[in-house]
């Protein structure tokens, strides 16, 4: 077995969503000629990705299959089936795939369009469609791409660095919970009125998959392609094309770590191909309402509203130091990667964006791409450090990591095999609508994509 074969099932994952949407939303005297010049530069990167040969030992198969199993447990922990409570967000993703595996496609909502980042949905939901159960083919599709990840990764760098990676990237989070535990304490104390406002969505890998896995996957494929080198970095920017309706504002995110990695080079036809068809997808989520993406943040007790401007940069610069300080202490040998300066980058701008506005998107998204890069230096830095500073970074990923063992103990909590249970464990309030039409966000999806006539509305 060679490496190209997981190059090639990588790039088919982030090319069926693509095709599907075509295939399903653009007209198509516009979606054949695209996506055939896709399928092309698909290609041609395909066979121009490393084709080294796997020698995996018989330690190094046991550890592929502990990977595997890891990986398989992640998603399980998300809640498919019910096995698990599922996050308050899978009210709307479980409404949103319901209505794609039901409904006929574009999909529509009470007339207008859906306008949404919808593109990992449309492989399972085209399989429900044939008749697969639609639970199960969701399911199987969250585990083909987290084991894709992880398979690229062990293919480029080793089984050994693929296990610790993970590992850290399961556990790695940062110290903000500790300081809102203690700015909560003092609210309650009722010291509102100085306290600063830290509740920030700095969101780990771990509760990545969990609340938003509809557009952590794609991302994480490529990211696995990236950190494996299995996708020559001259190509970076085509697979962020490829991104883009998964998961729009990672692949903005993503542009800074594939930009320094390929430099000059990124110019080609498969990119220019790749950009040709991201062209449609963002056409497509630009006609929304844009409340998914920014919201100001509203007035009341301990808002930003009422923190001064000295109070705000003062947040911003306590935020900052939480995430990024231990990078910079434990990471510095690495200060000269492309890895380093994204994950910093993001690090540094997320929470600027939340001092002036409330996006939440940005914040998932960003993330998603920051704990990567982050979880990967890590890794690195764990396997070349000697005793005493692999200690002080494993007491720094343990004392980070409190949404991973809180994560953990709600799953182990509320696993059940018990068909009434795992009923209350999926997340159906609204009966399979969008969204409740009381609440202000039901609005986000509806929308009419810009240059319509390109589309099948």
């Amino acid at each position: 077995m060679f490496t190209r074969s997981v190059s090639i099932a990588c790039l088919l994952y982030l090319l069926l969503p693509c095709l599907l949407f075509l295939a399903g939303w653009v007209q198509p005297w516009v979606a054949w000629p695209v996506g055939l010049g896709l399928v092309a530069a698909v290609l041609w990167v395909a066979r121009e990705c490393p084709a080294r040969p796997l020698r995996w030992s018989d330690a190094g198969a046991l550890r592929v299959a502990l990977l595997l199993l890891l990986g398989a447990l992640w998603v399980l922990t998300t809640g498919p089936w019910g096995l698990v409570a599922q996050s308050g967000d899978a009210t709307v993703r479980n409404a949103i795939y319901a209505a794609l595996v039901r409904d006929a496609w574009p999909l529509t909502v009470v007339g207008e369009p859906f306008v949404y980042y919808l593109g990992f949905w449309l492989p399972p939901a085209l399989a429900a469609k044939l008749g697969a159960p639609a639970e199960a083919a969701l399911a199987v599709w969250m585990l083909a791409g987290v084991w894709l990840a992880l398979l690229a990764v062990a293919c480029g760098q080793g089984t050994r660095r693929a296990l610790v990676f993970l590992l850290i990237l399961l556990l790695l989070g940062d110290m903000l919970n500790w300081a809102n535990r203690v700015y909560y304490k003092l609210c309650d104390g009722g010291l509102q009125e100085w306290a600063l406002f830290l509740d920030l969505h700095f969101t780990p890998s771990c509760v990545q998959l969990r609340n938003t896995f509809n557009h952590y996957l794609a991302p994480l494929v490529l990211l696995g392609m990236l950190a494996g080198r299995l996708l020559p970095a001259r190509f970076g920017l085509a697979g962020v094309a490829l991104v883009g309706i998964c998961s729009p504002l990672a692949a903005v995110a993503l542009l800074p770590l594939v930009l320094l990695r390929g430099g000059r080079q990124v110019v080609n036809l498969p990119t220019a191909a790749g950009l040709v068809y991201a062209a449609l997808p963002l056409l497509y989520l630009a006609g929304g309402t844009g409340g998914q993406l920014a919201f100001l943040r509203p007035a009341g007790a301990c808002s930003l509203a009422e923190l001064s401007t000295g109070q705000l940069w003062l947040r911003y610069a306590v935020q900052l130091l939480l995430v990024a300080g231990p990078a910079l202490l434990l990471l510095w040998r690495w200060r000269r990667t492309a890895w380093f300066a994204t994950a910093l980058l993001l690090a540094a701008t997320m929470p600027l964006l939340w001092a002036g506005l409330w996006n939440n998107e940005f914040i998932y998204k960003g993330a998603a791409v920051m704990w990567f890069c982050l979880a990967w230096l890590y890794a690195a830095t764990w396997c070349h450090a000697k005793a005493r500073r692999k200690a002080l970074l494993a007491l720094f990923i343990l004392l980070s990591a409190s949404d991973a063992y809180g994560q953990l103990m709600g799953a182990l909590k509320s696993f059940s095999a018990r068909p009434e249970s795992m009923q209350q464990n999926i997340r159906n309030e609204w009966q399979g609508s969008l969204h409740q039409p009381a609440d202000a966000r039901a609005k986000q999806f509806g929308g009419c994509p810009l240059l319509p006539k390109l589309f099948k509305f």
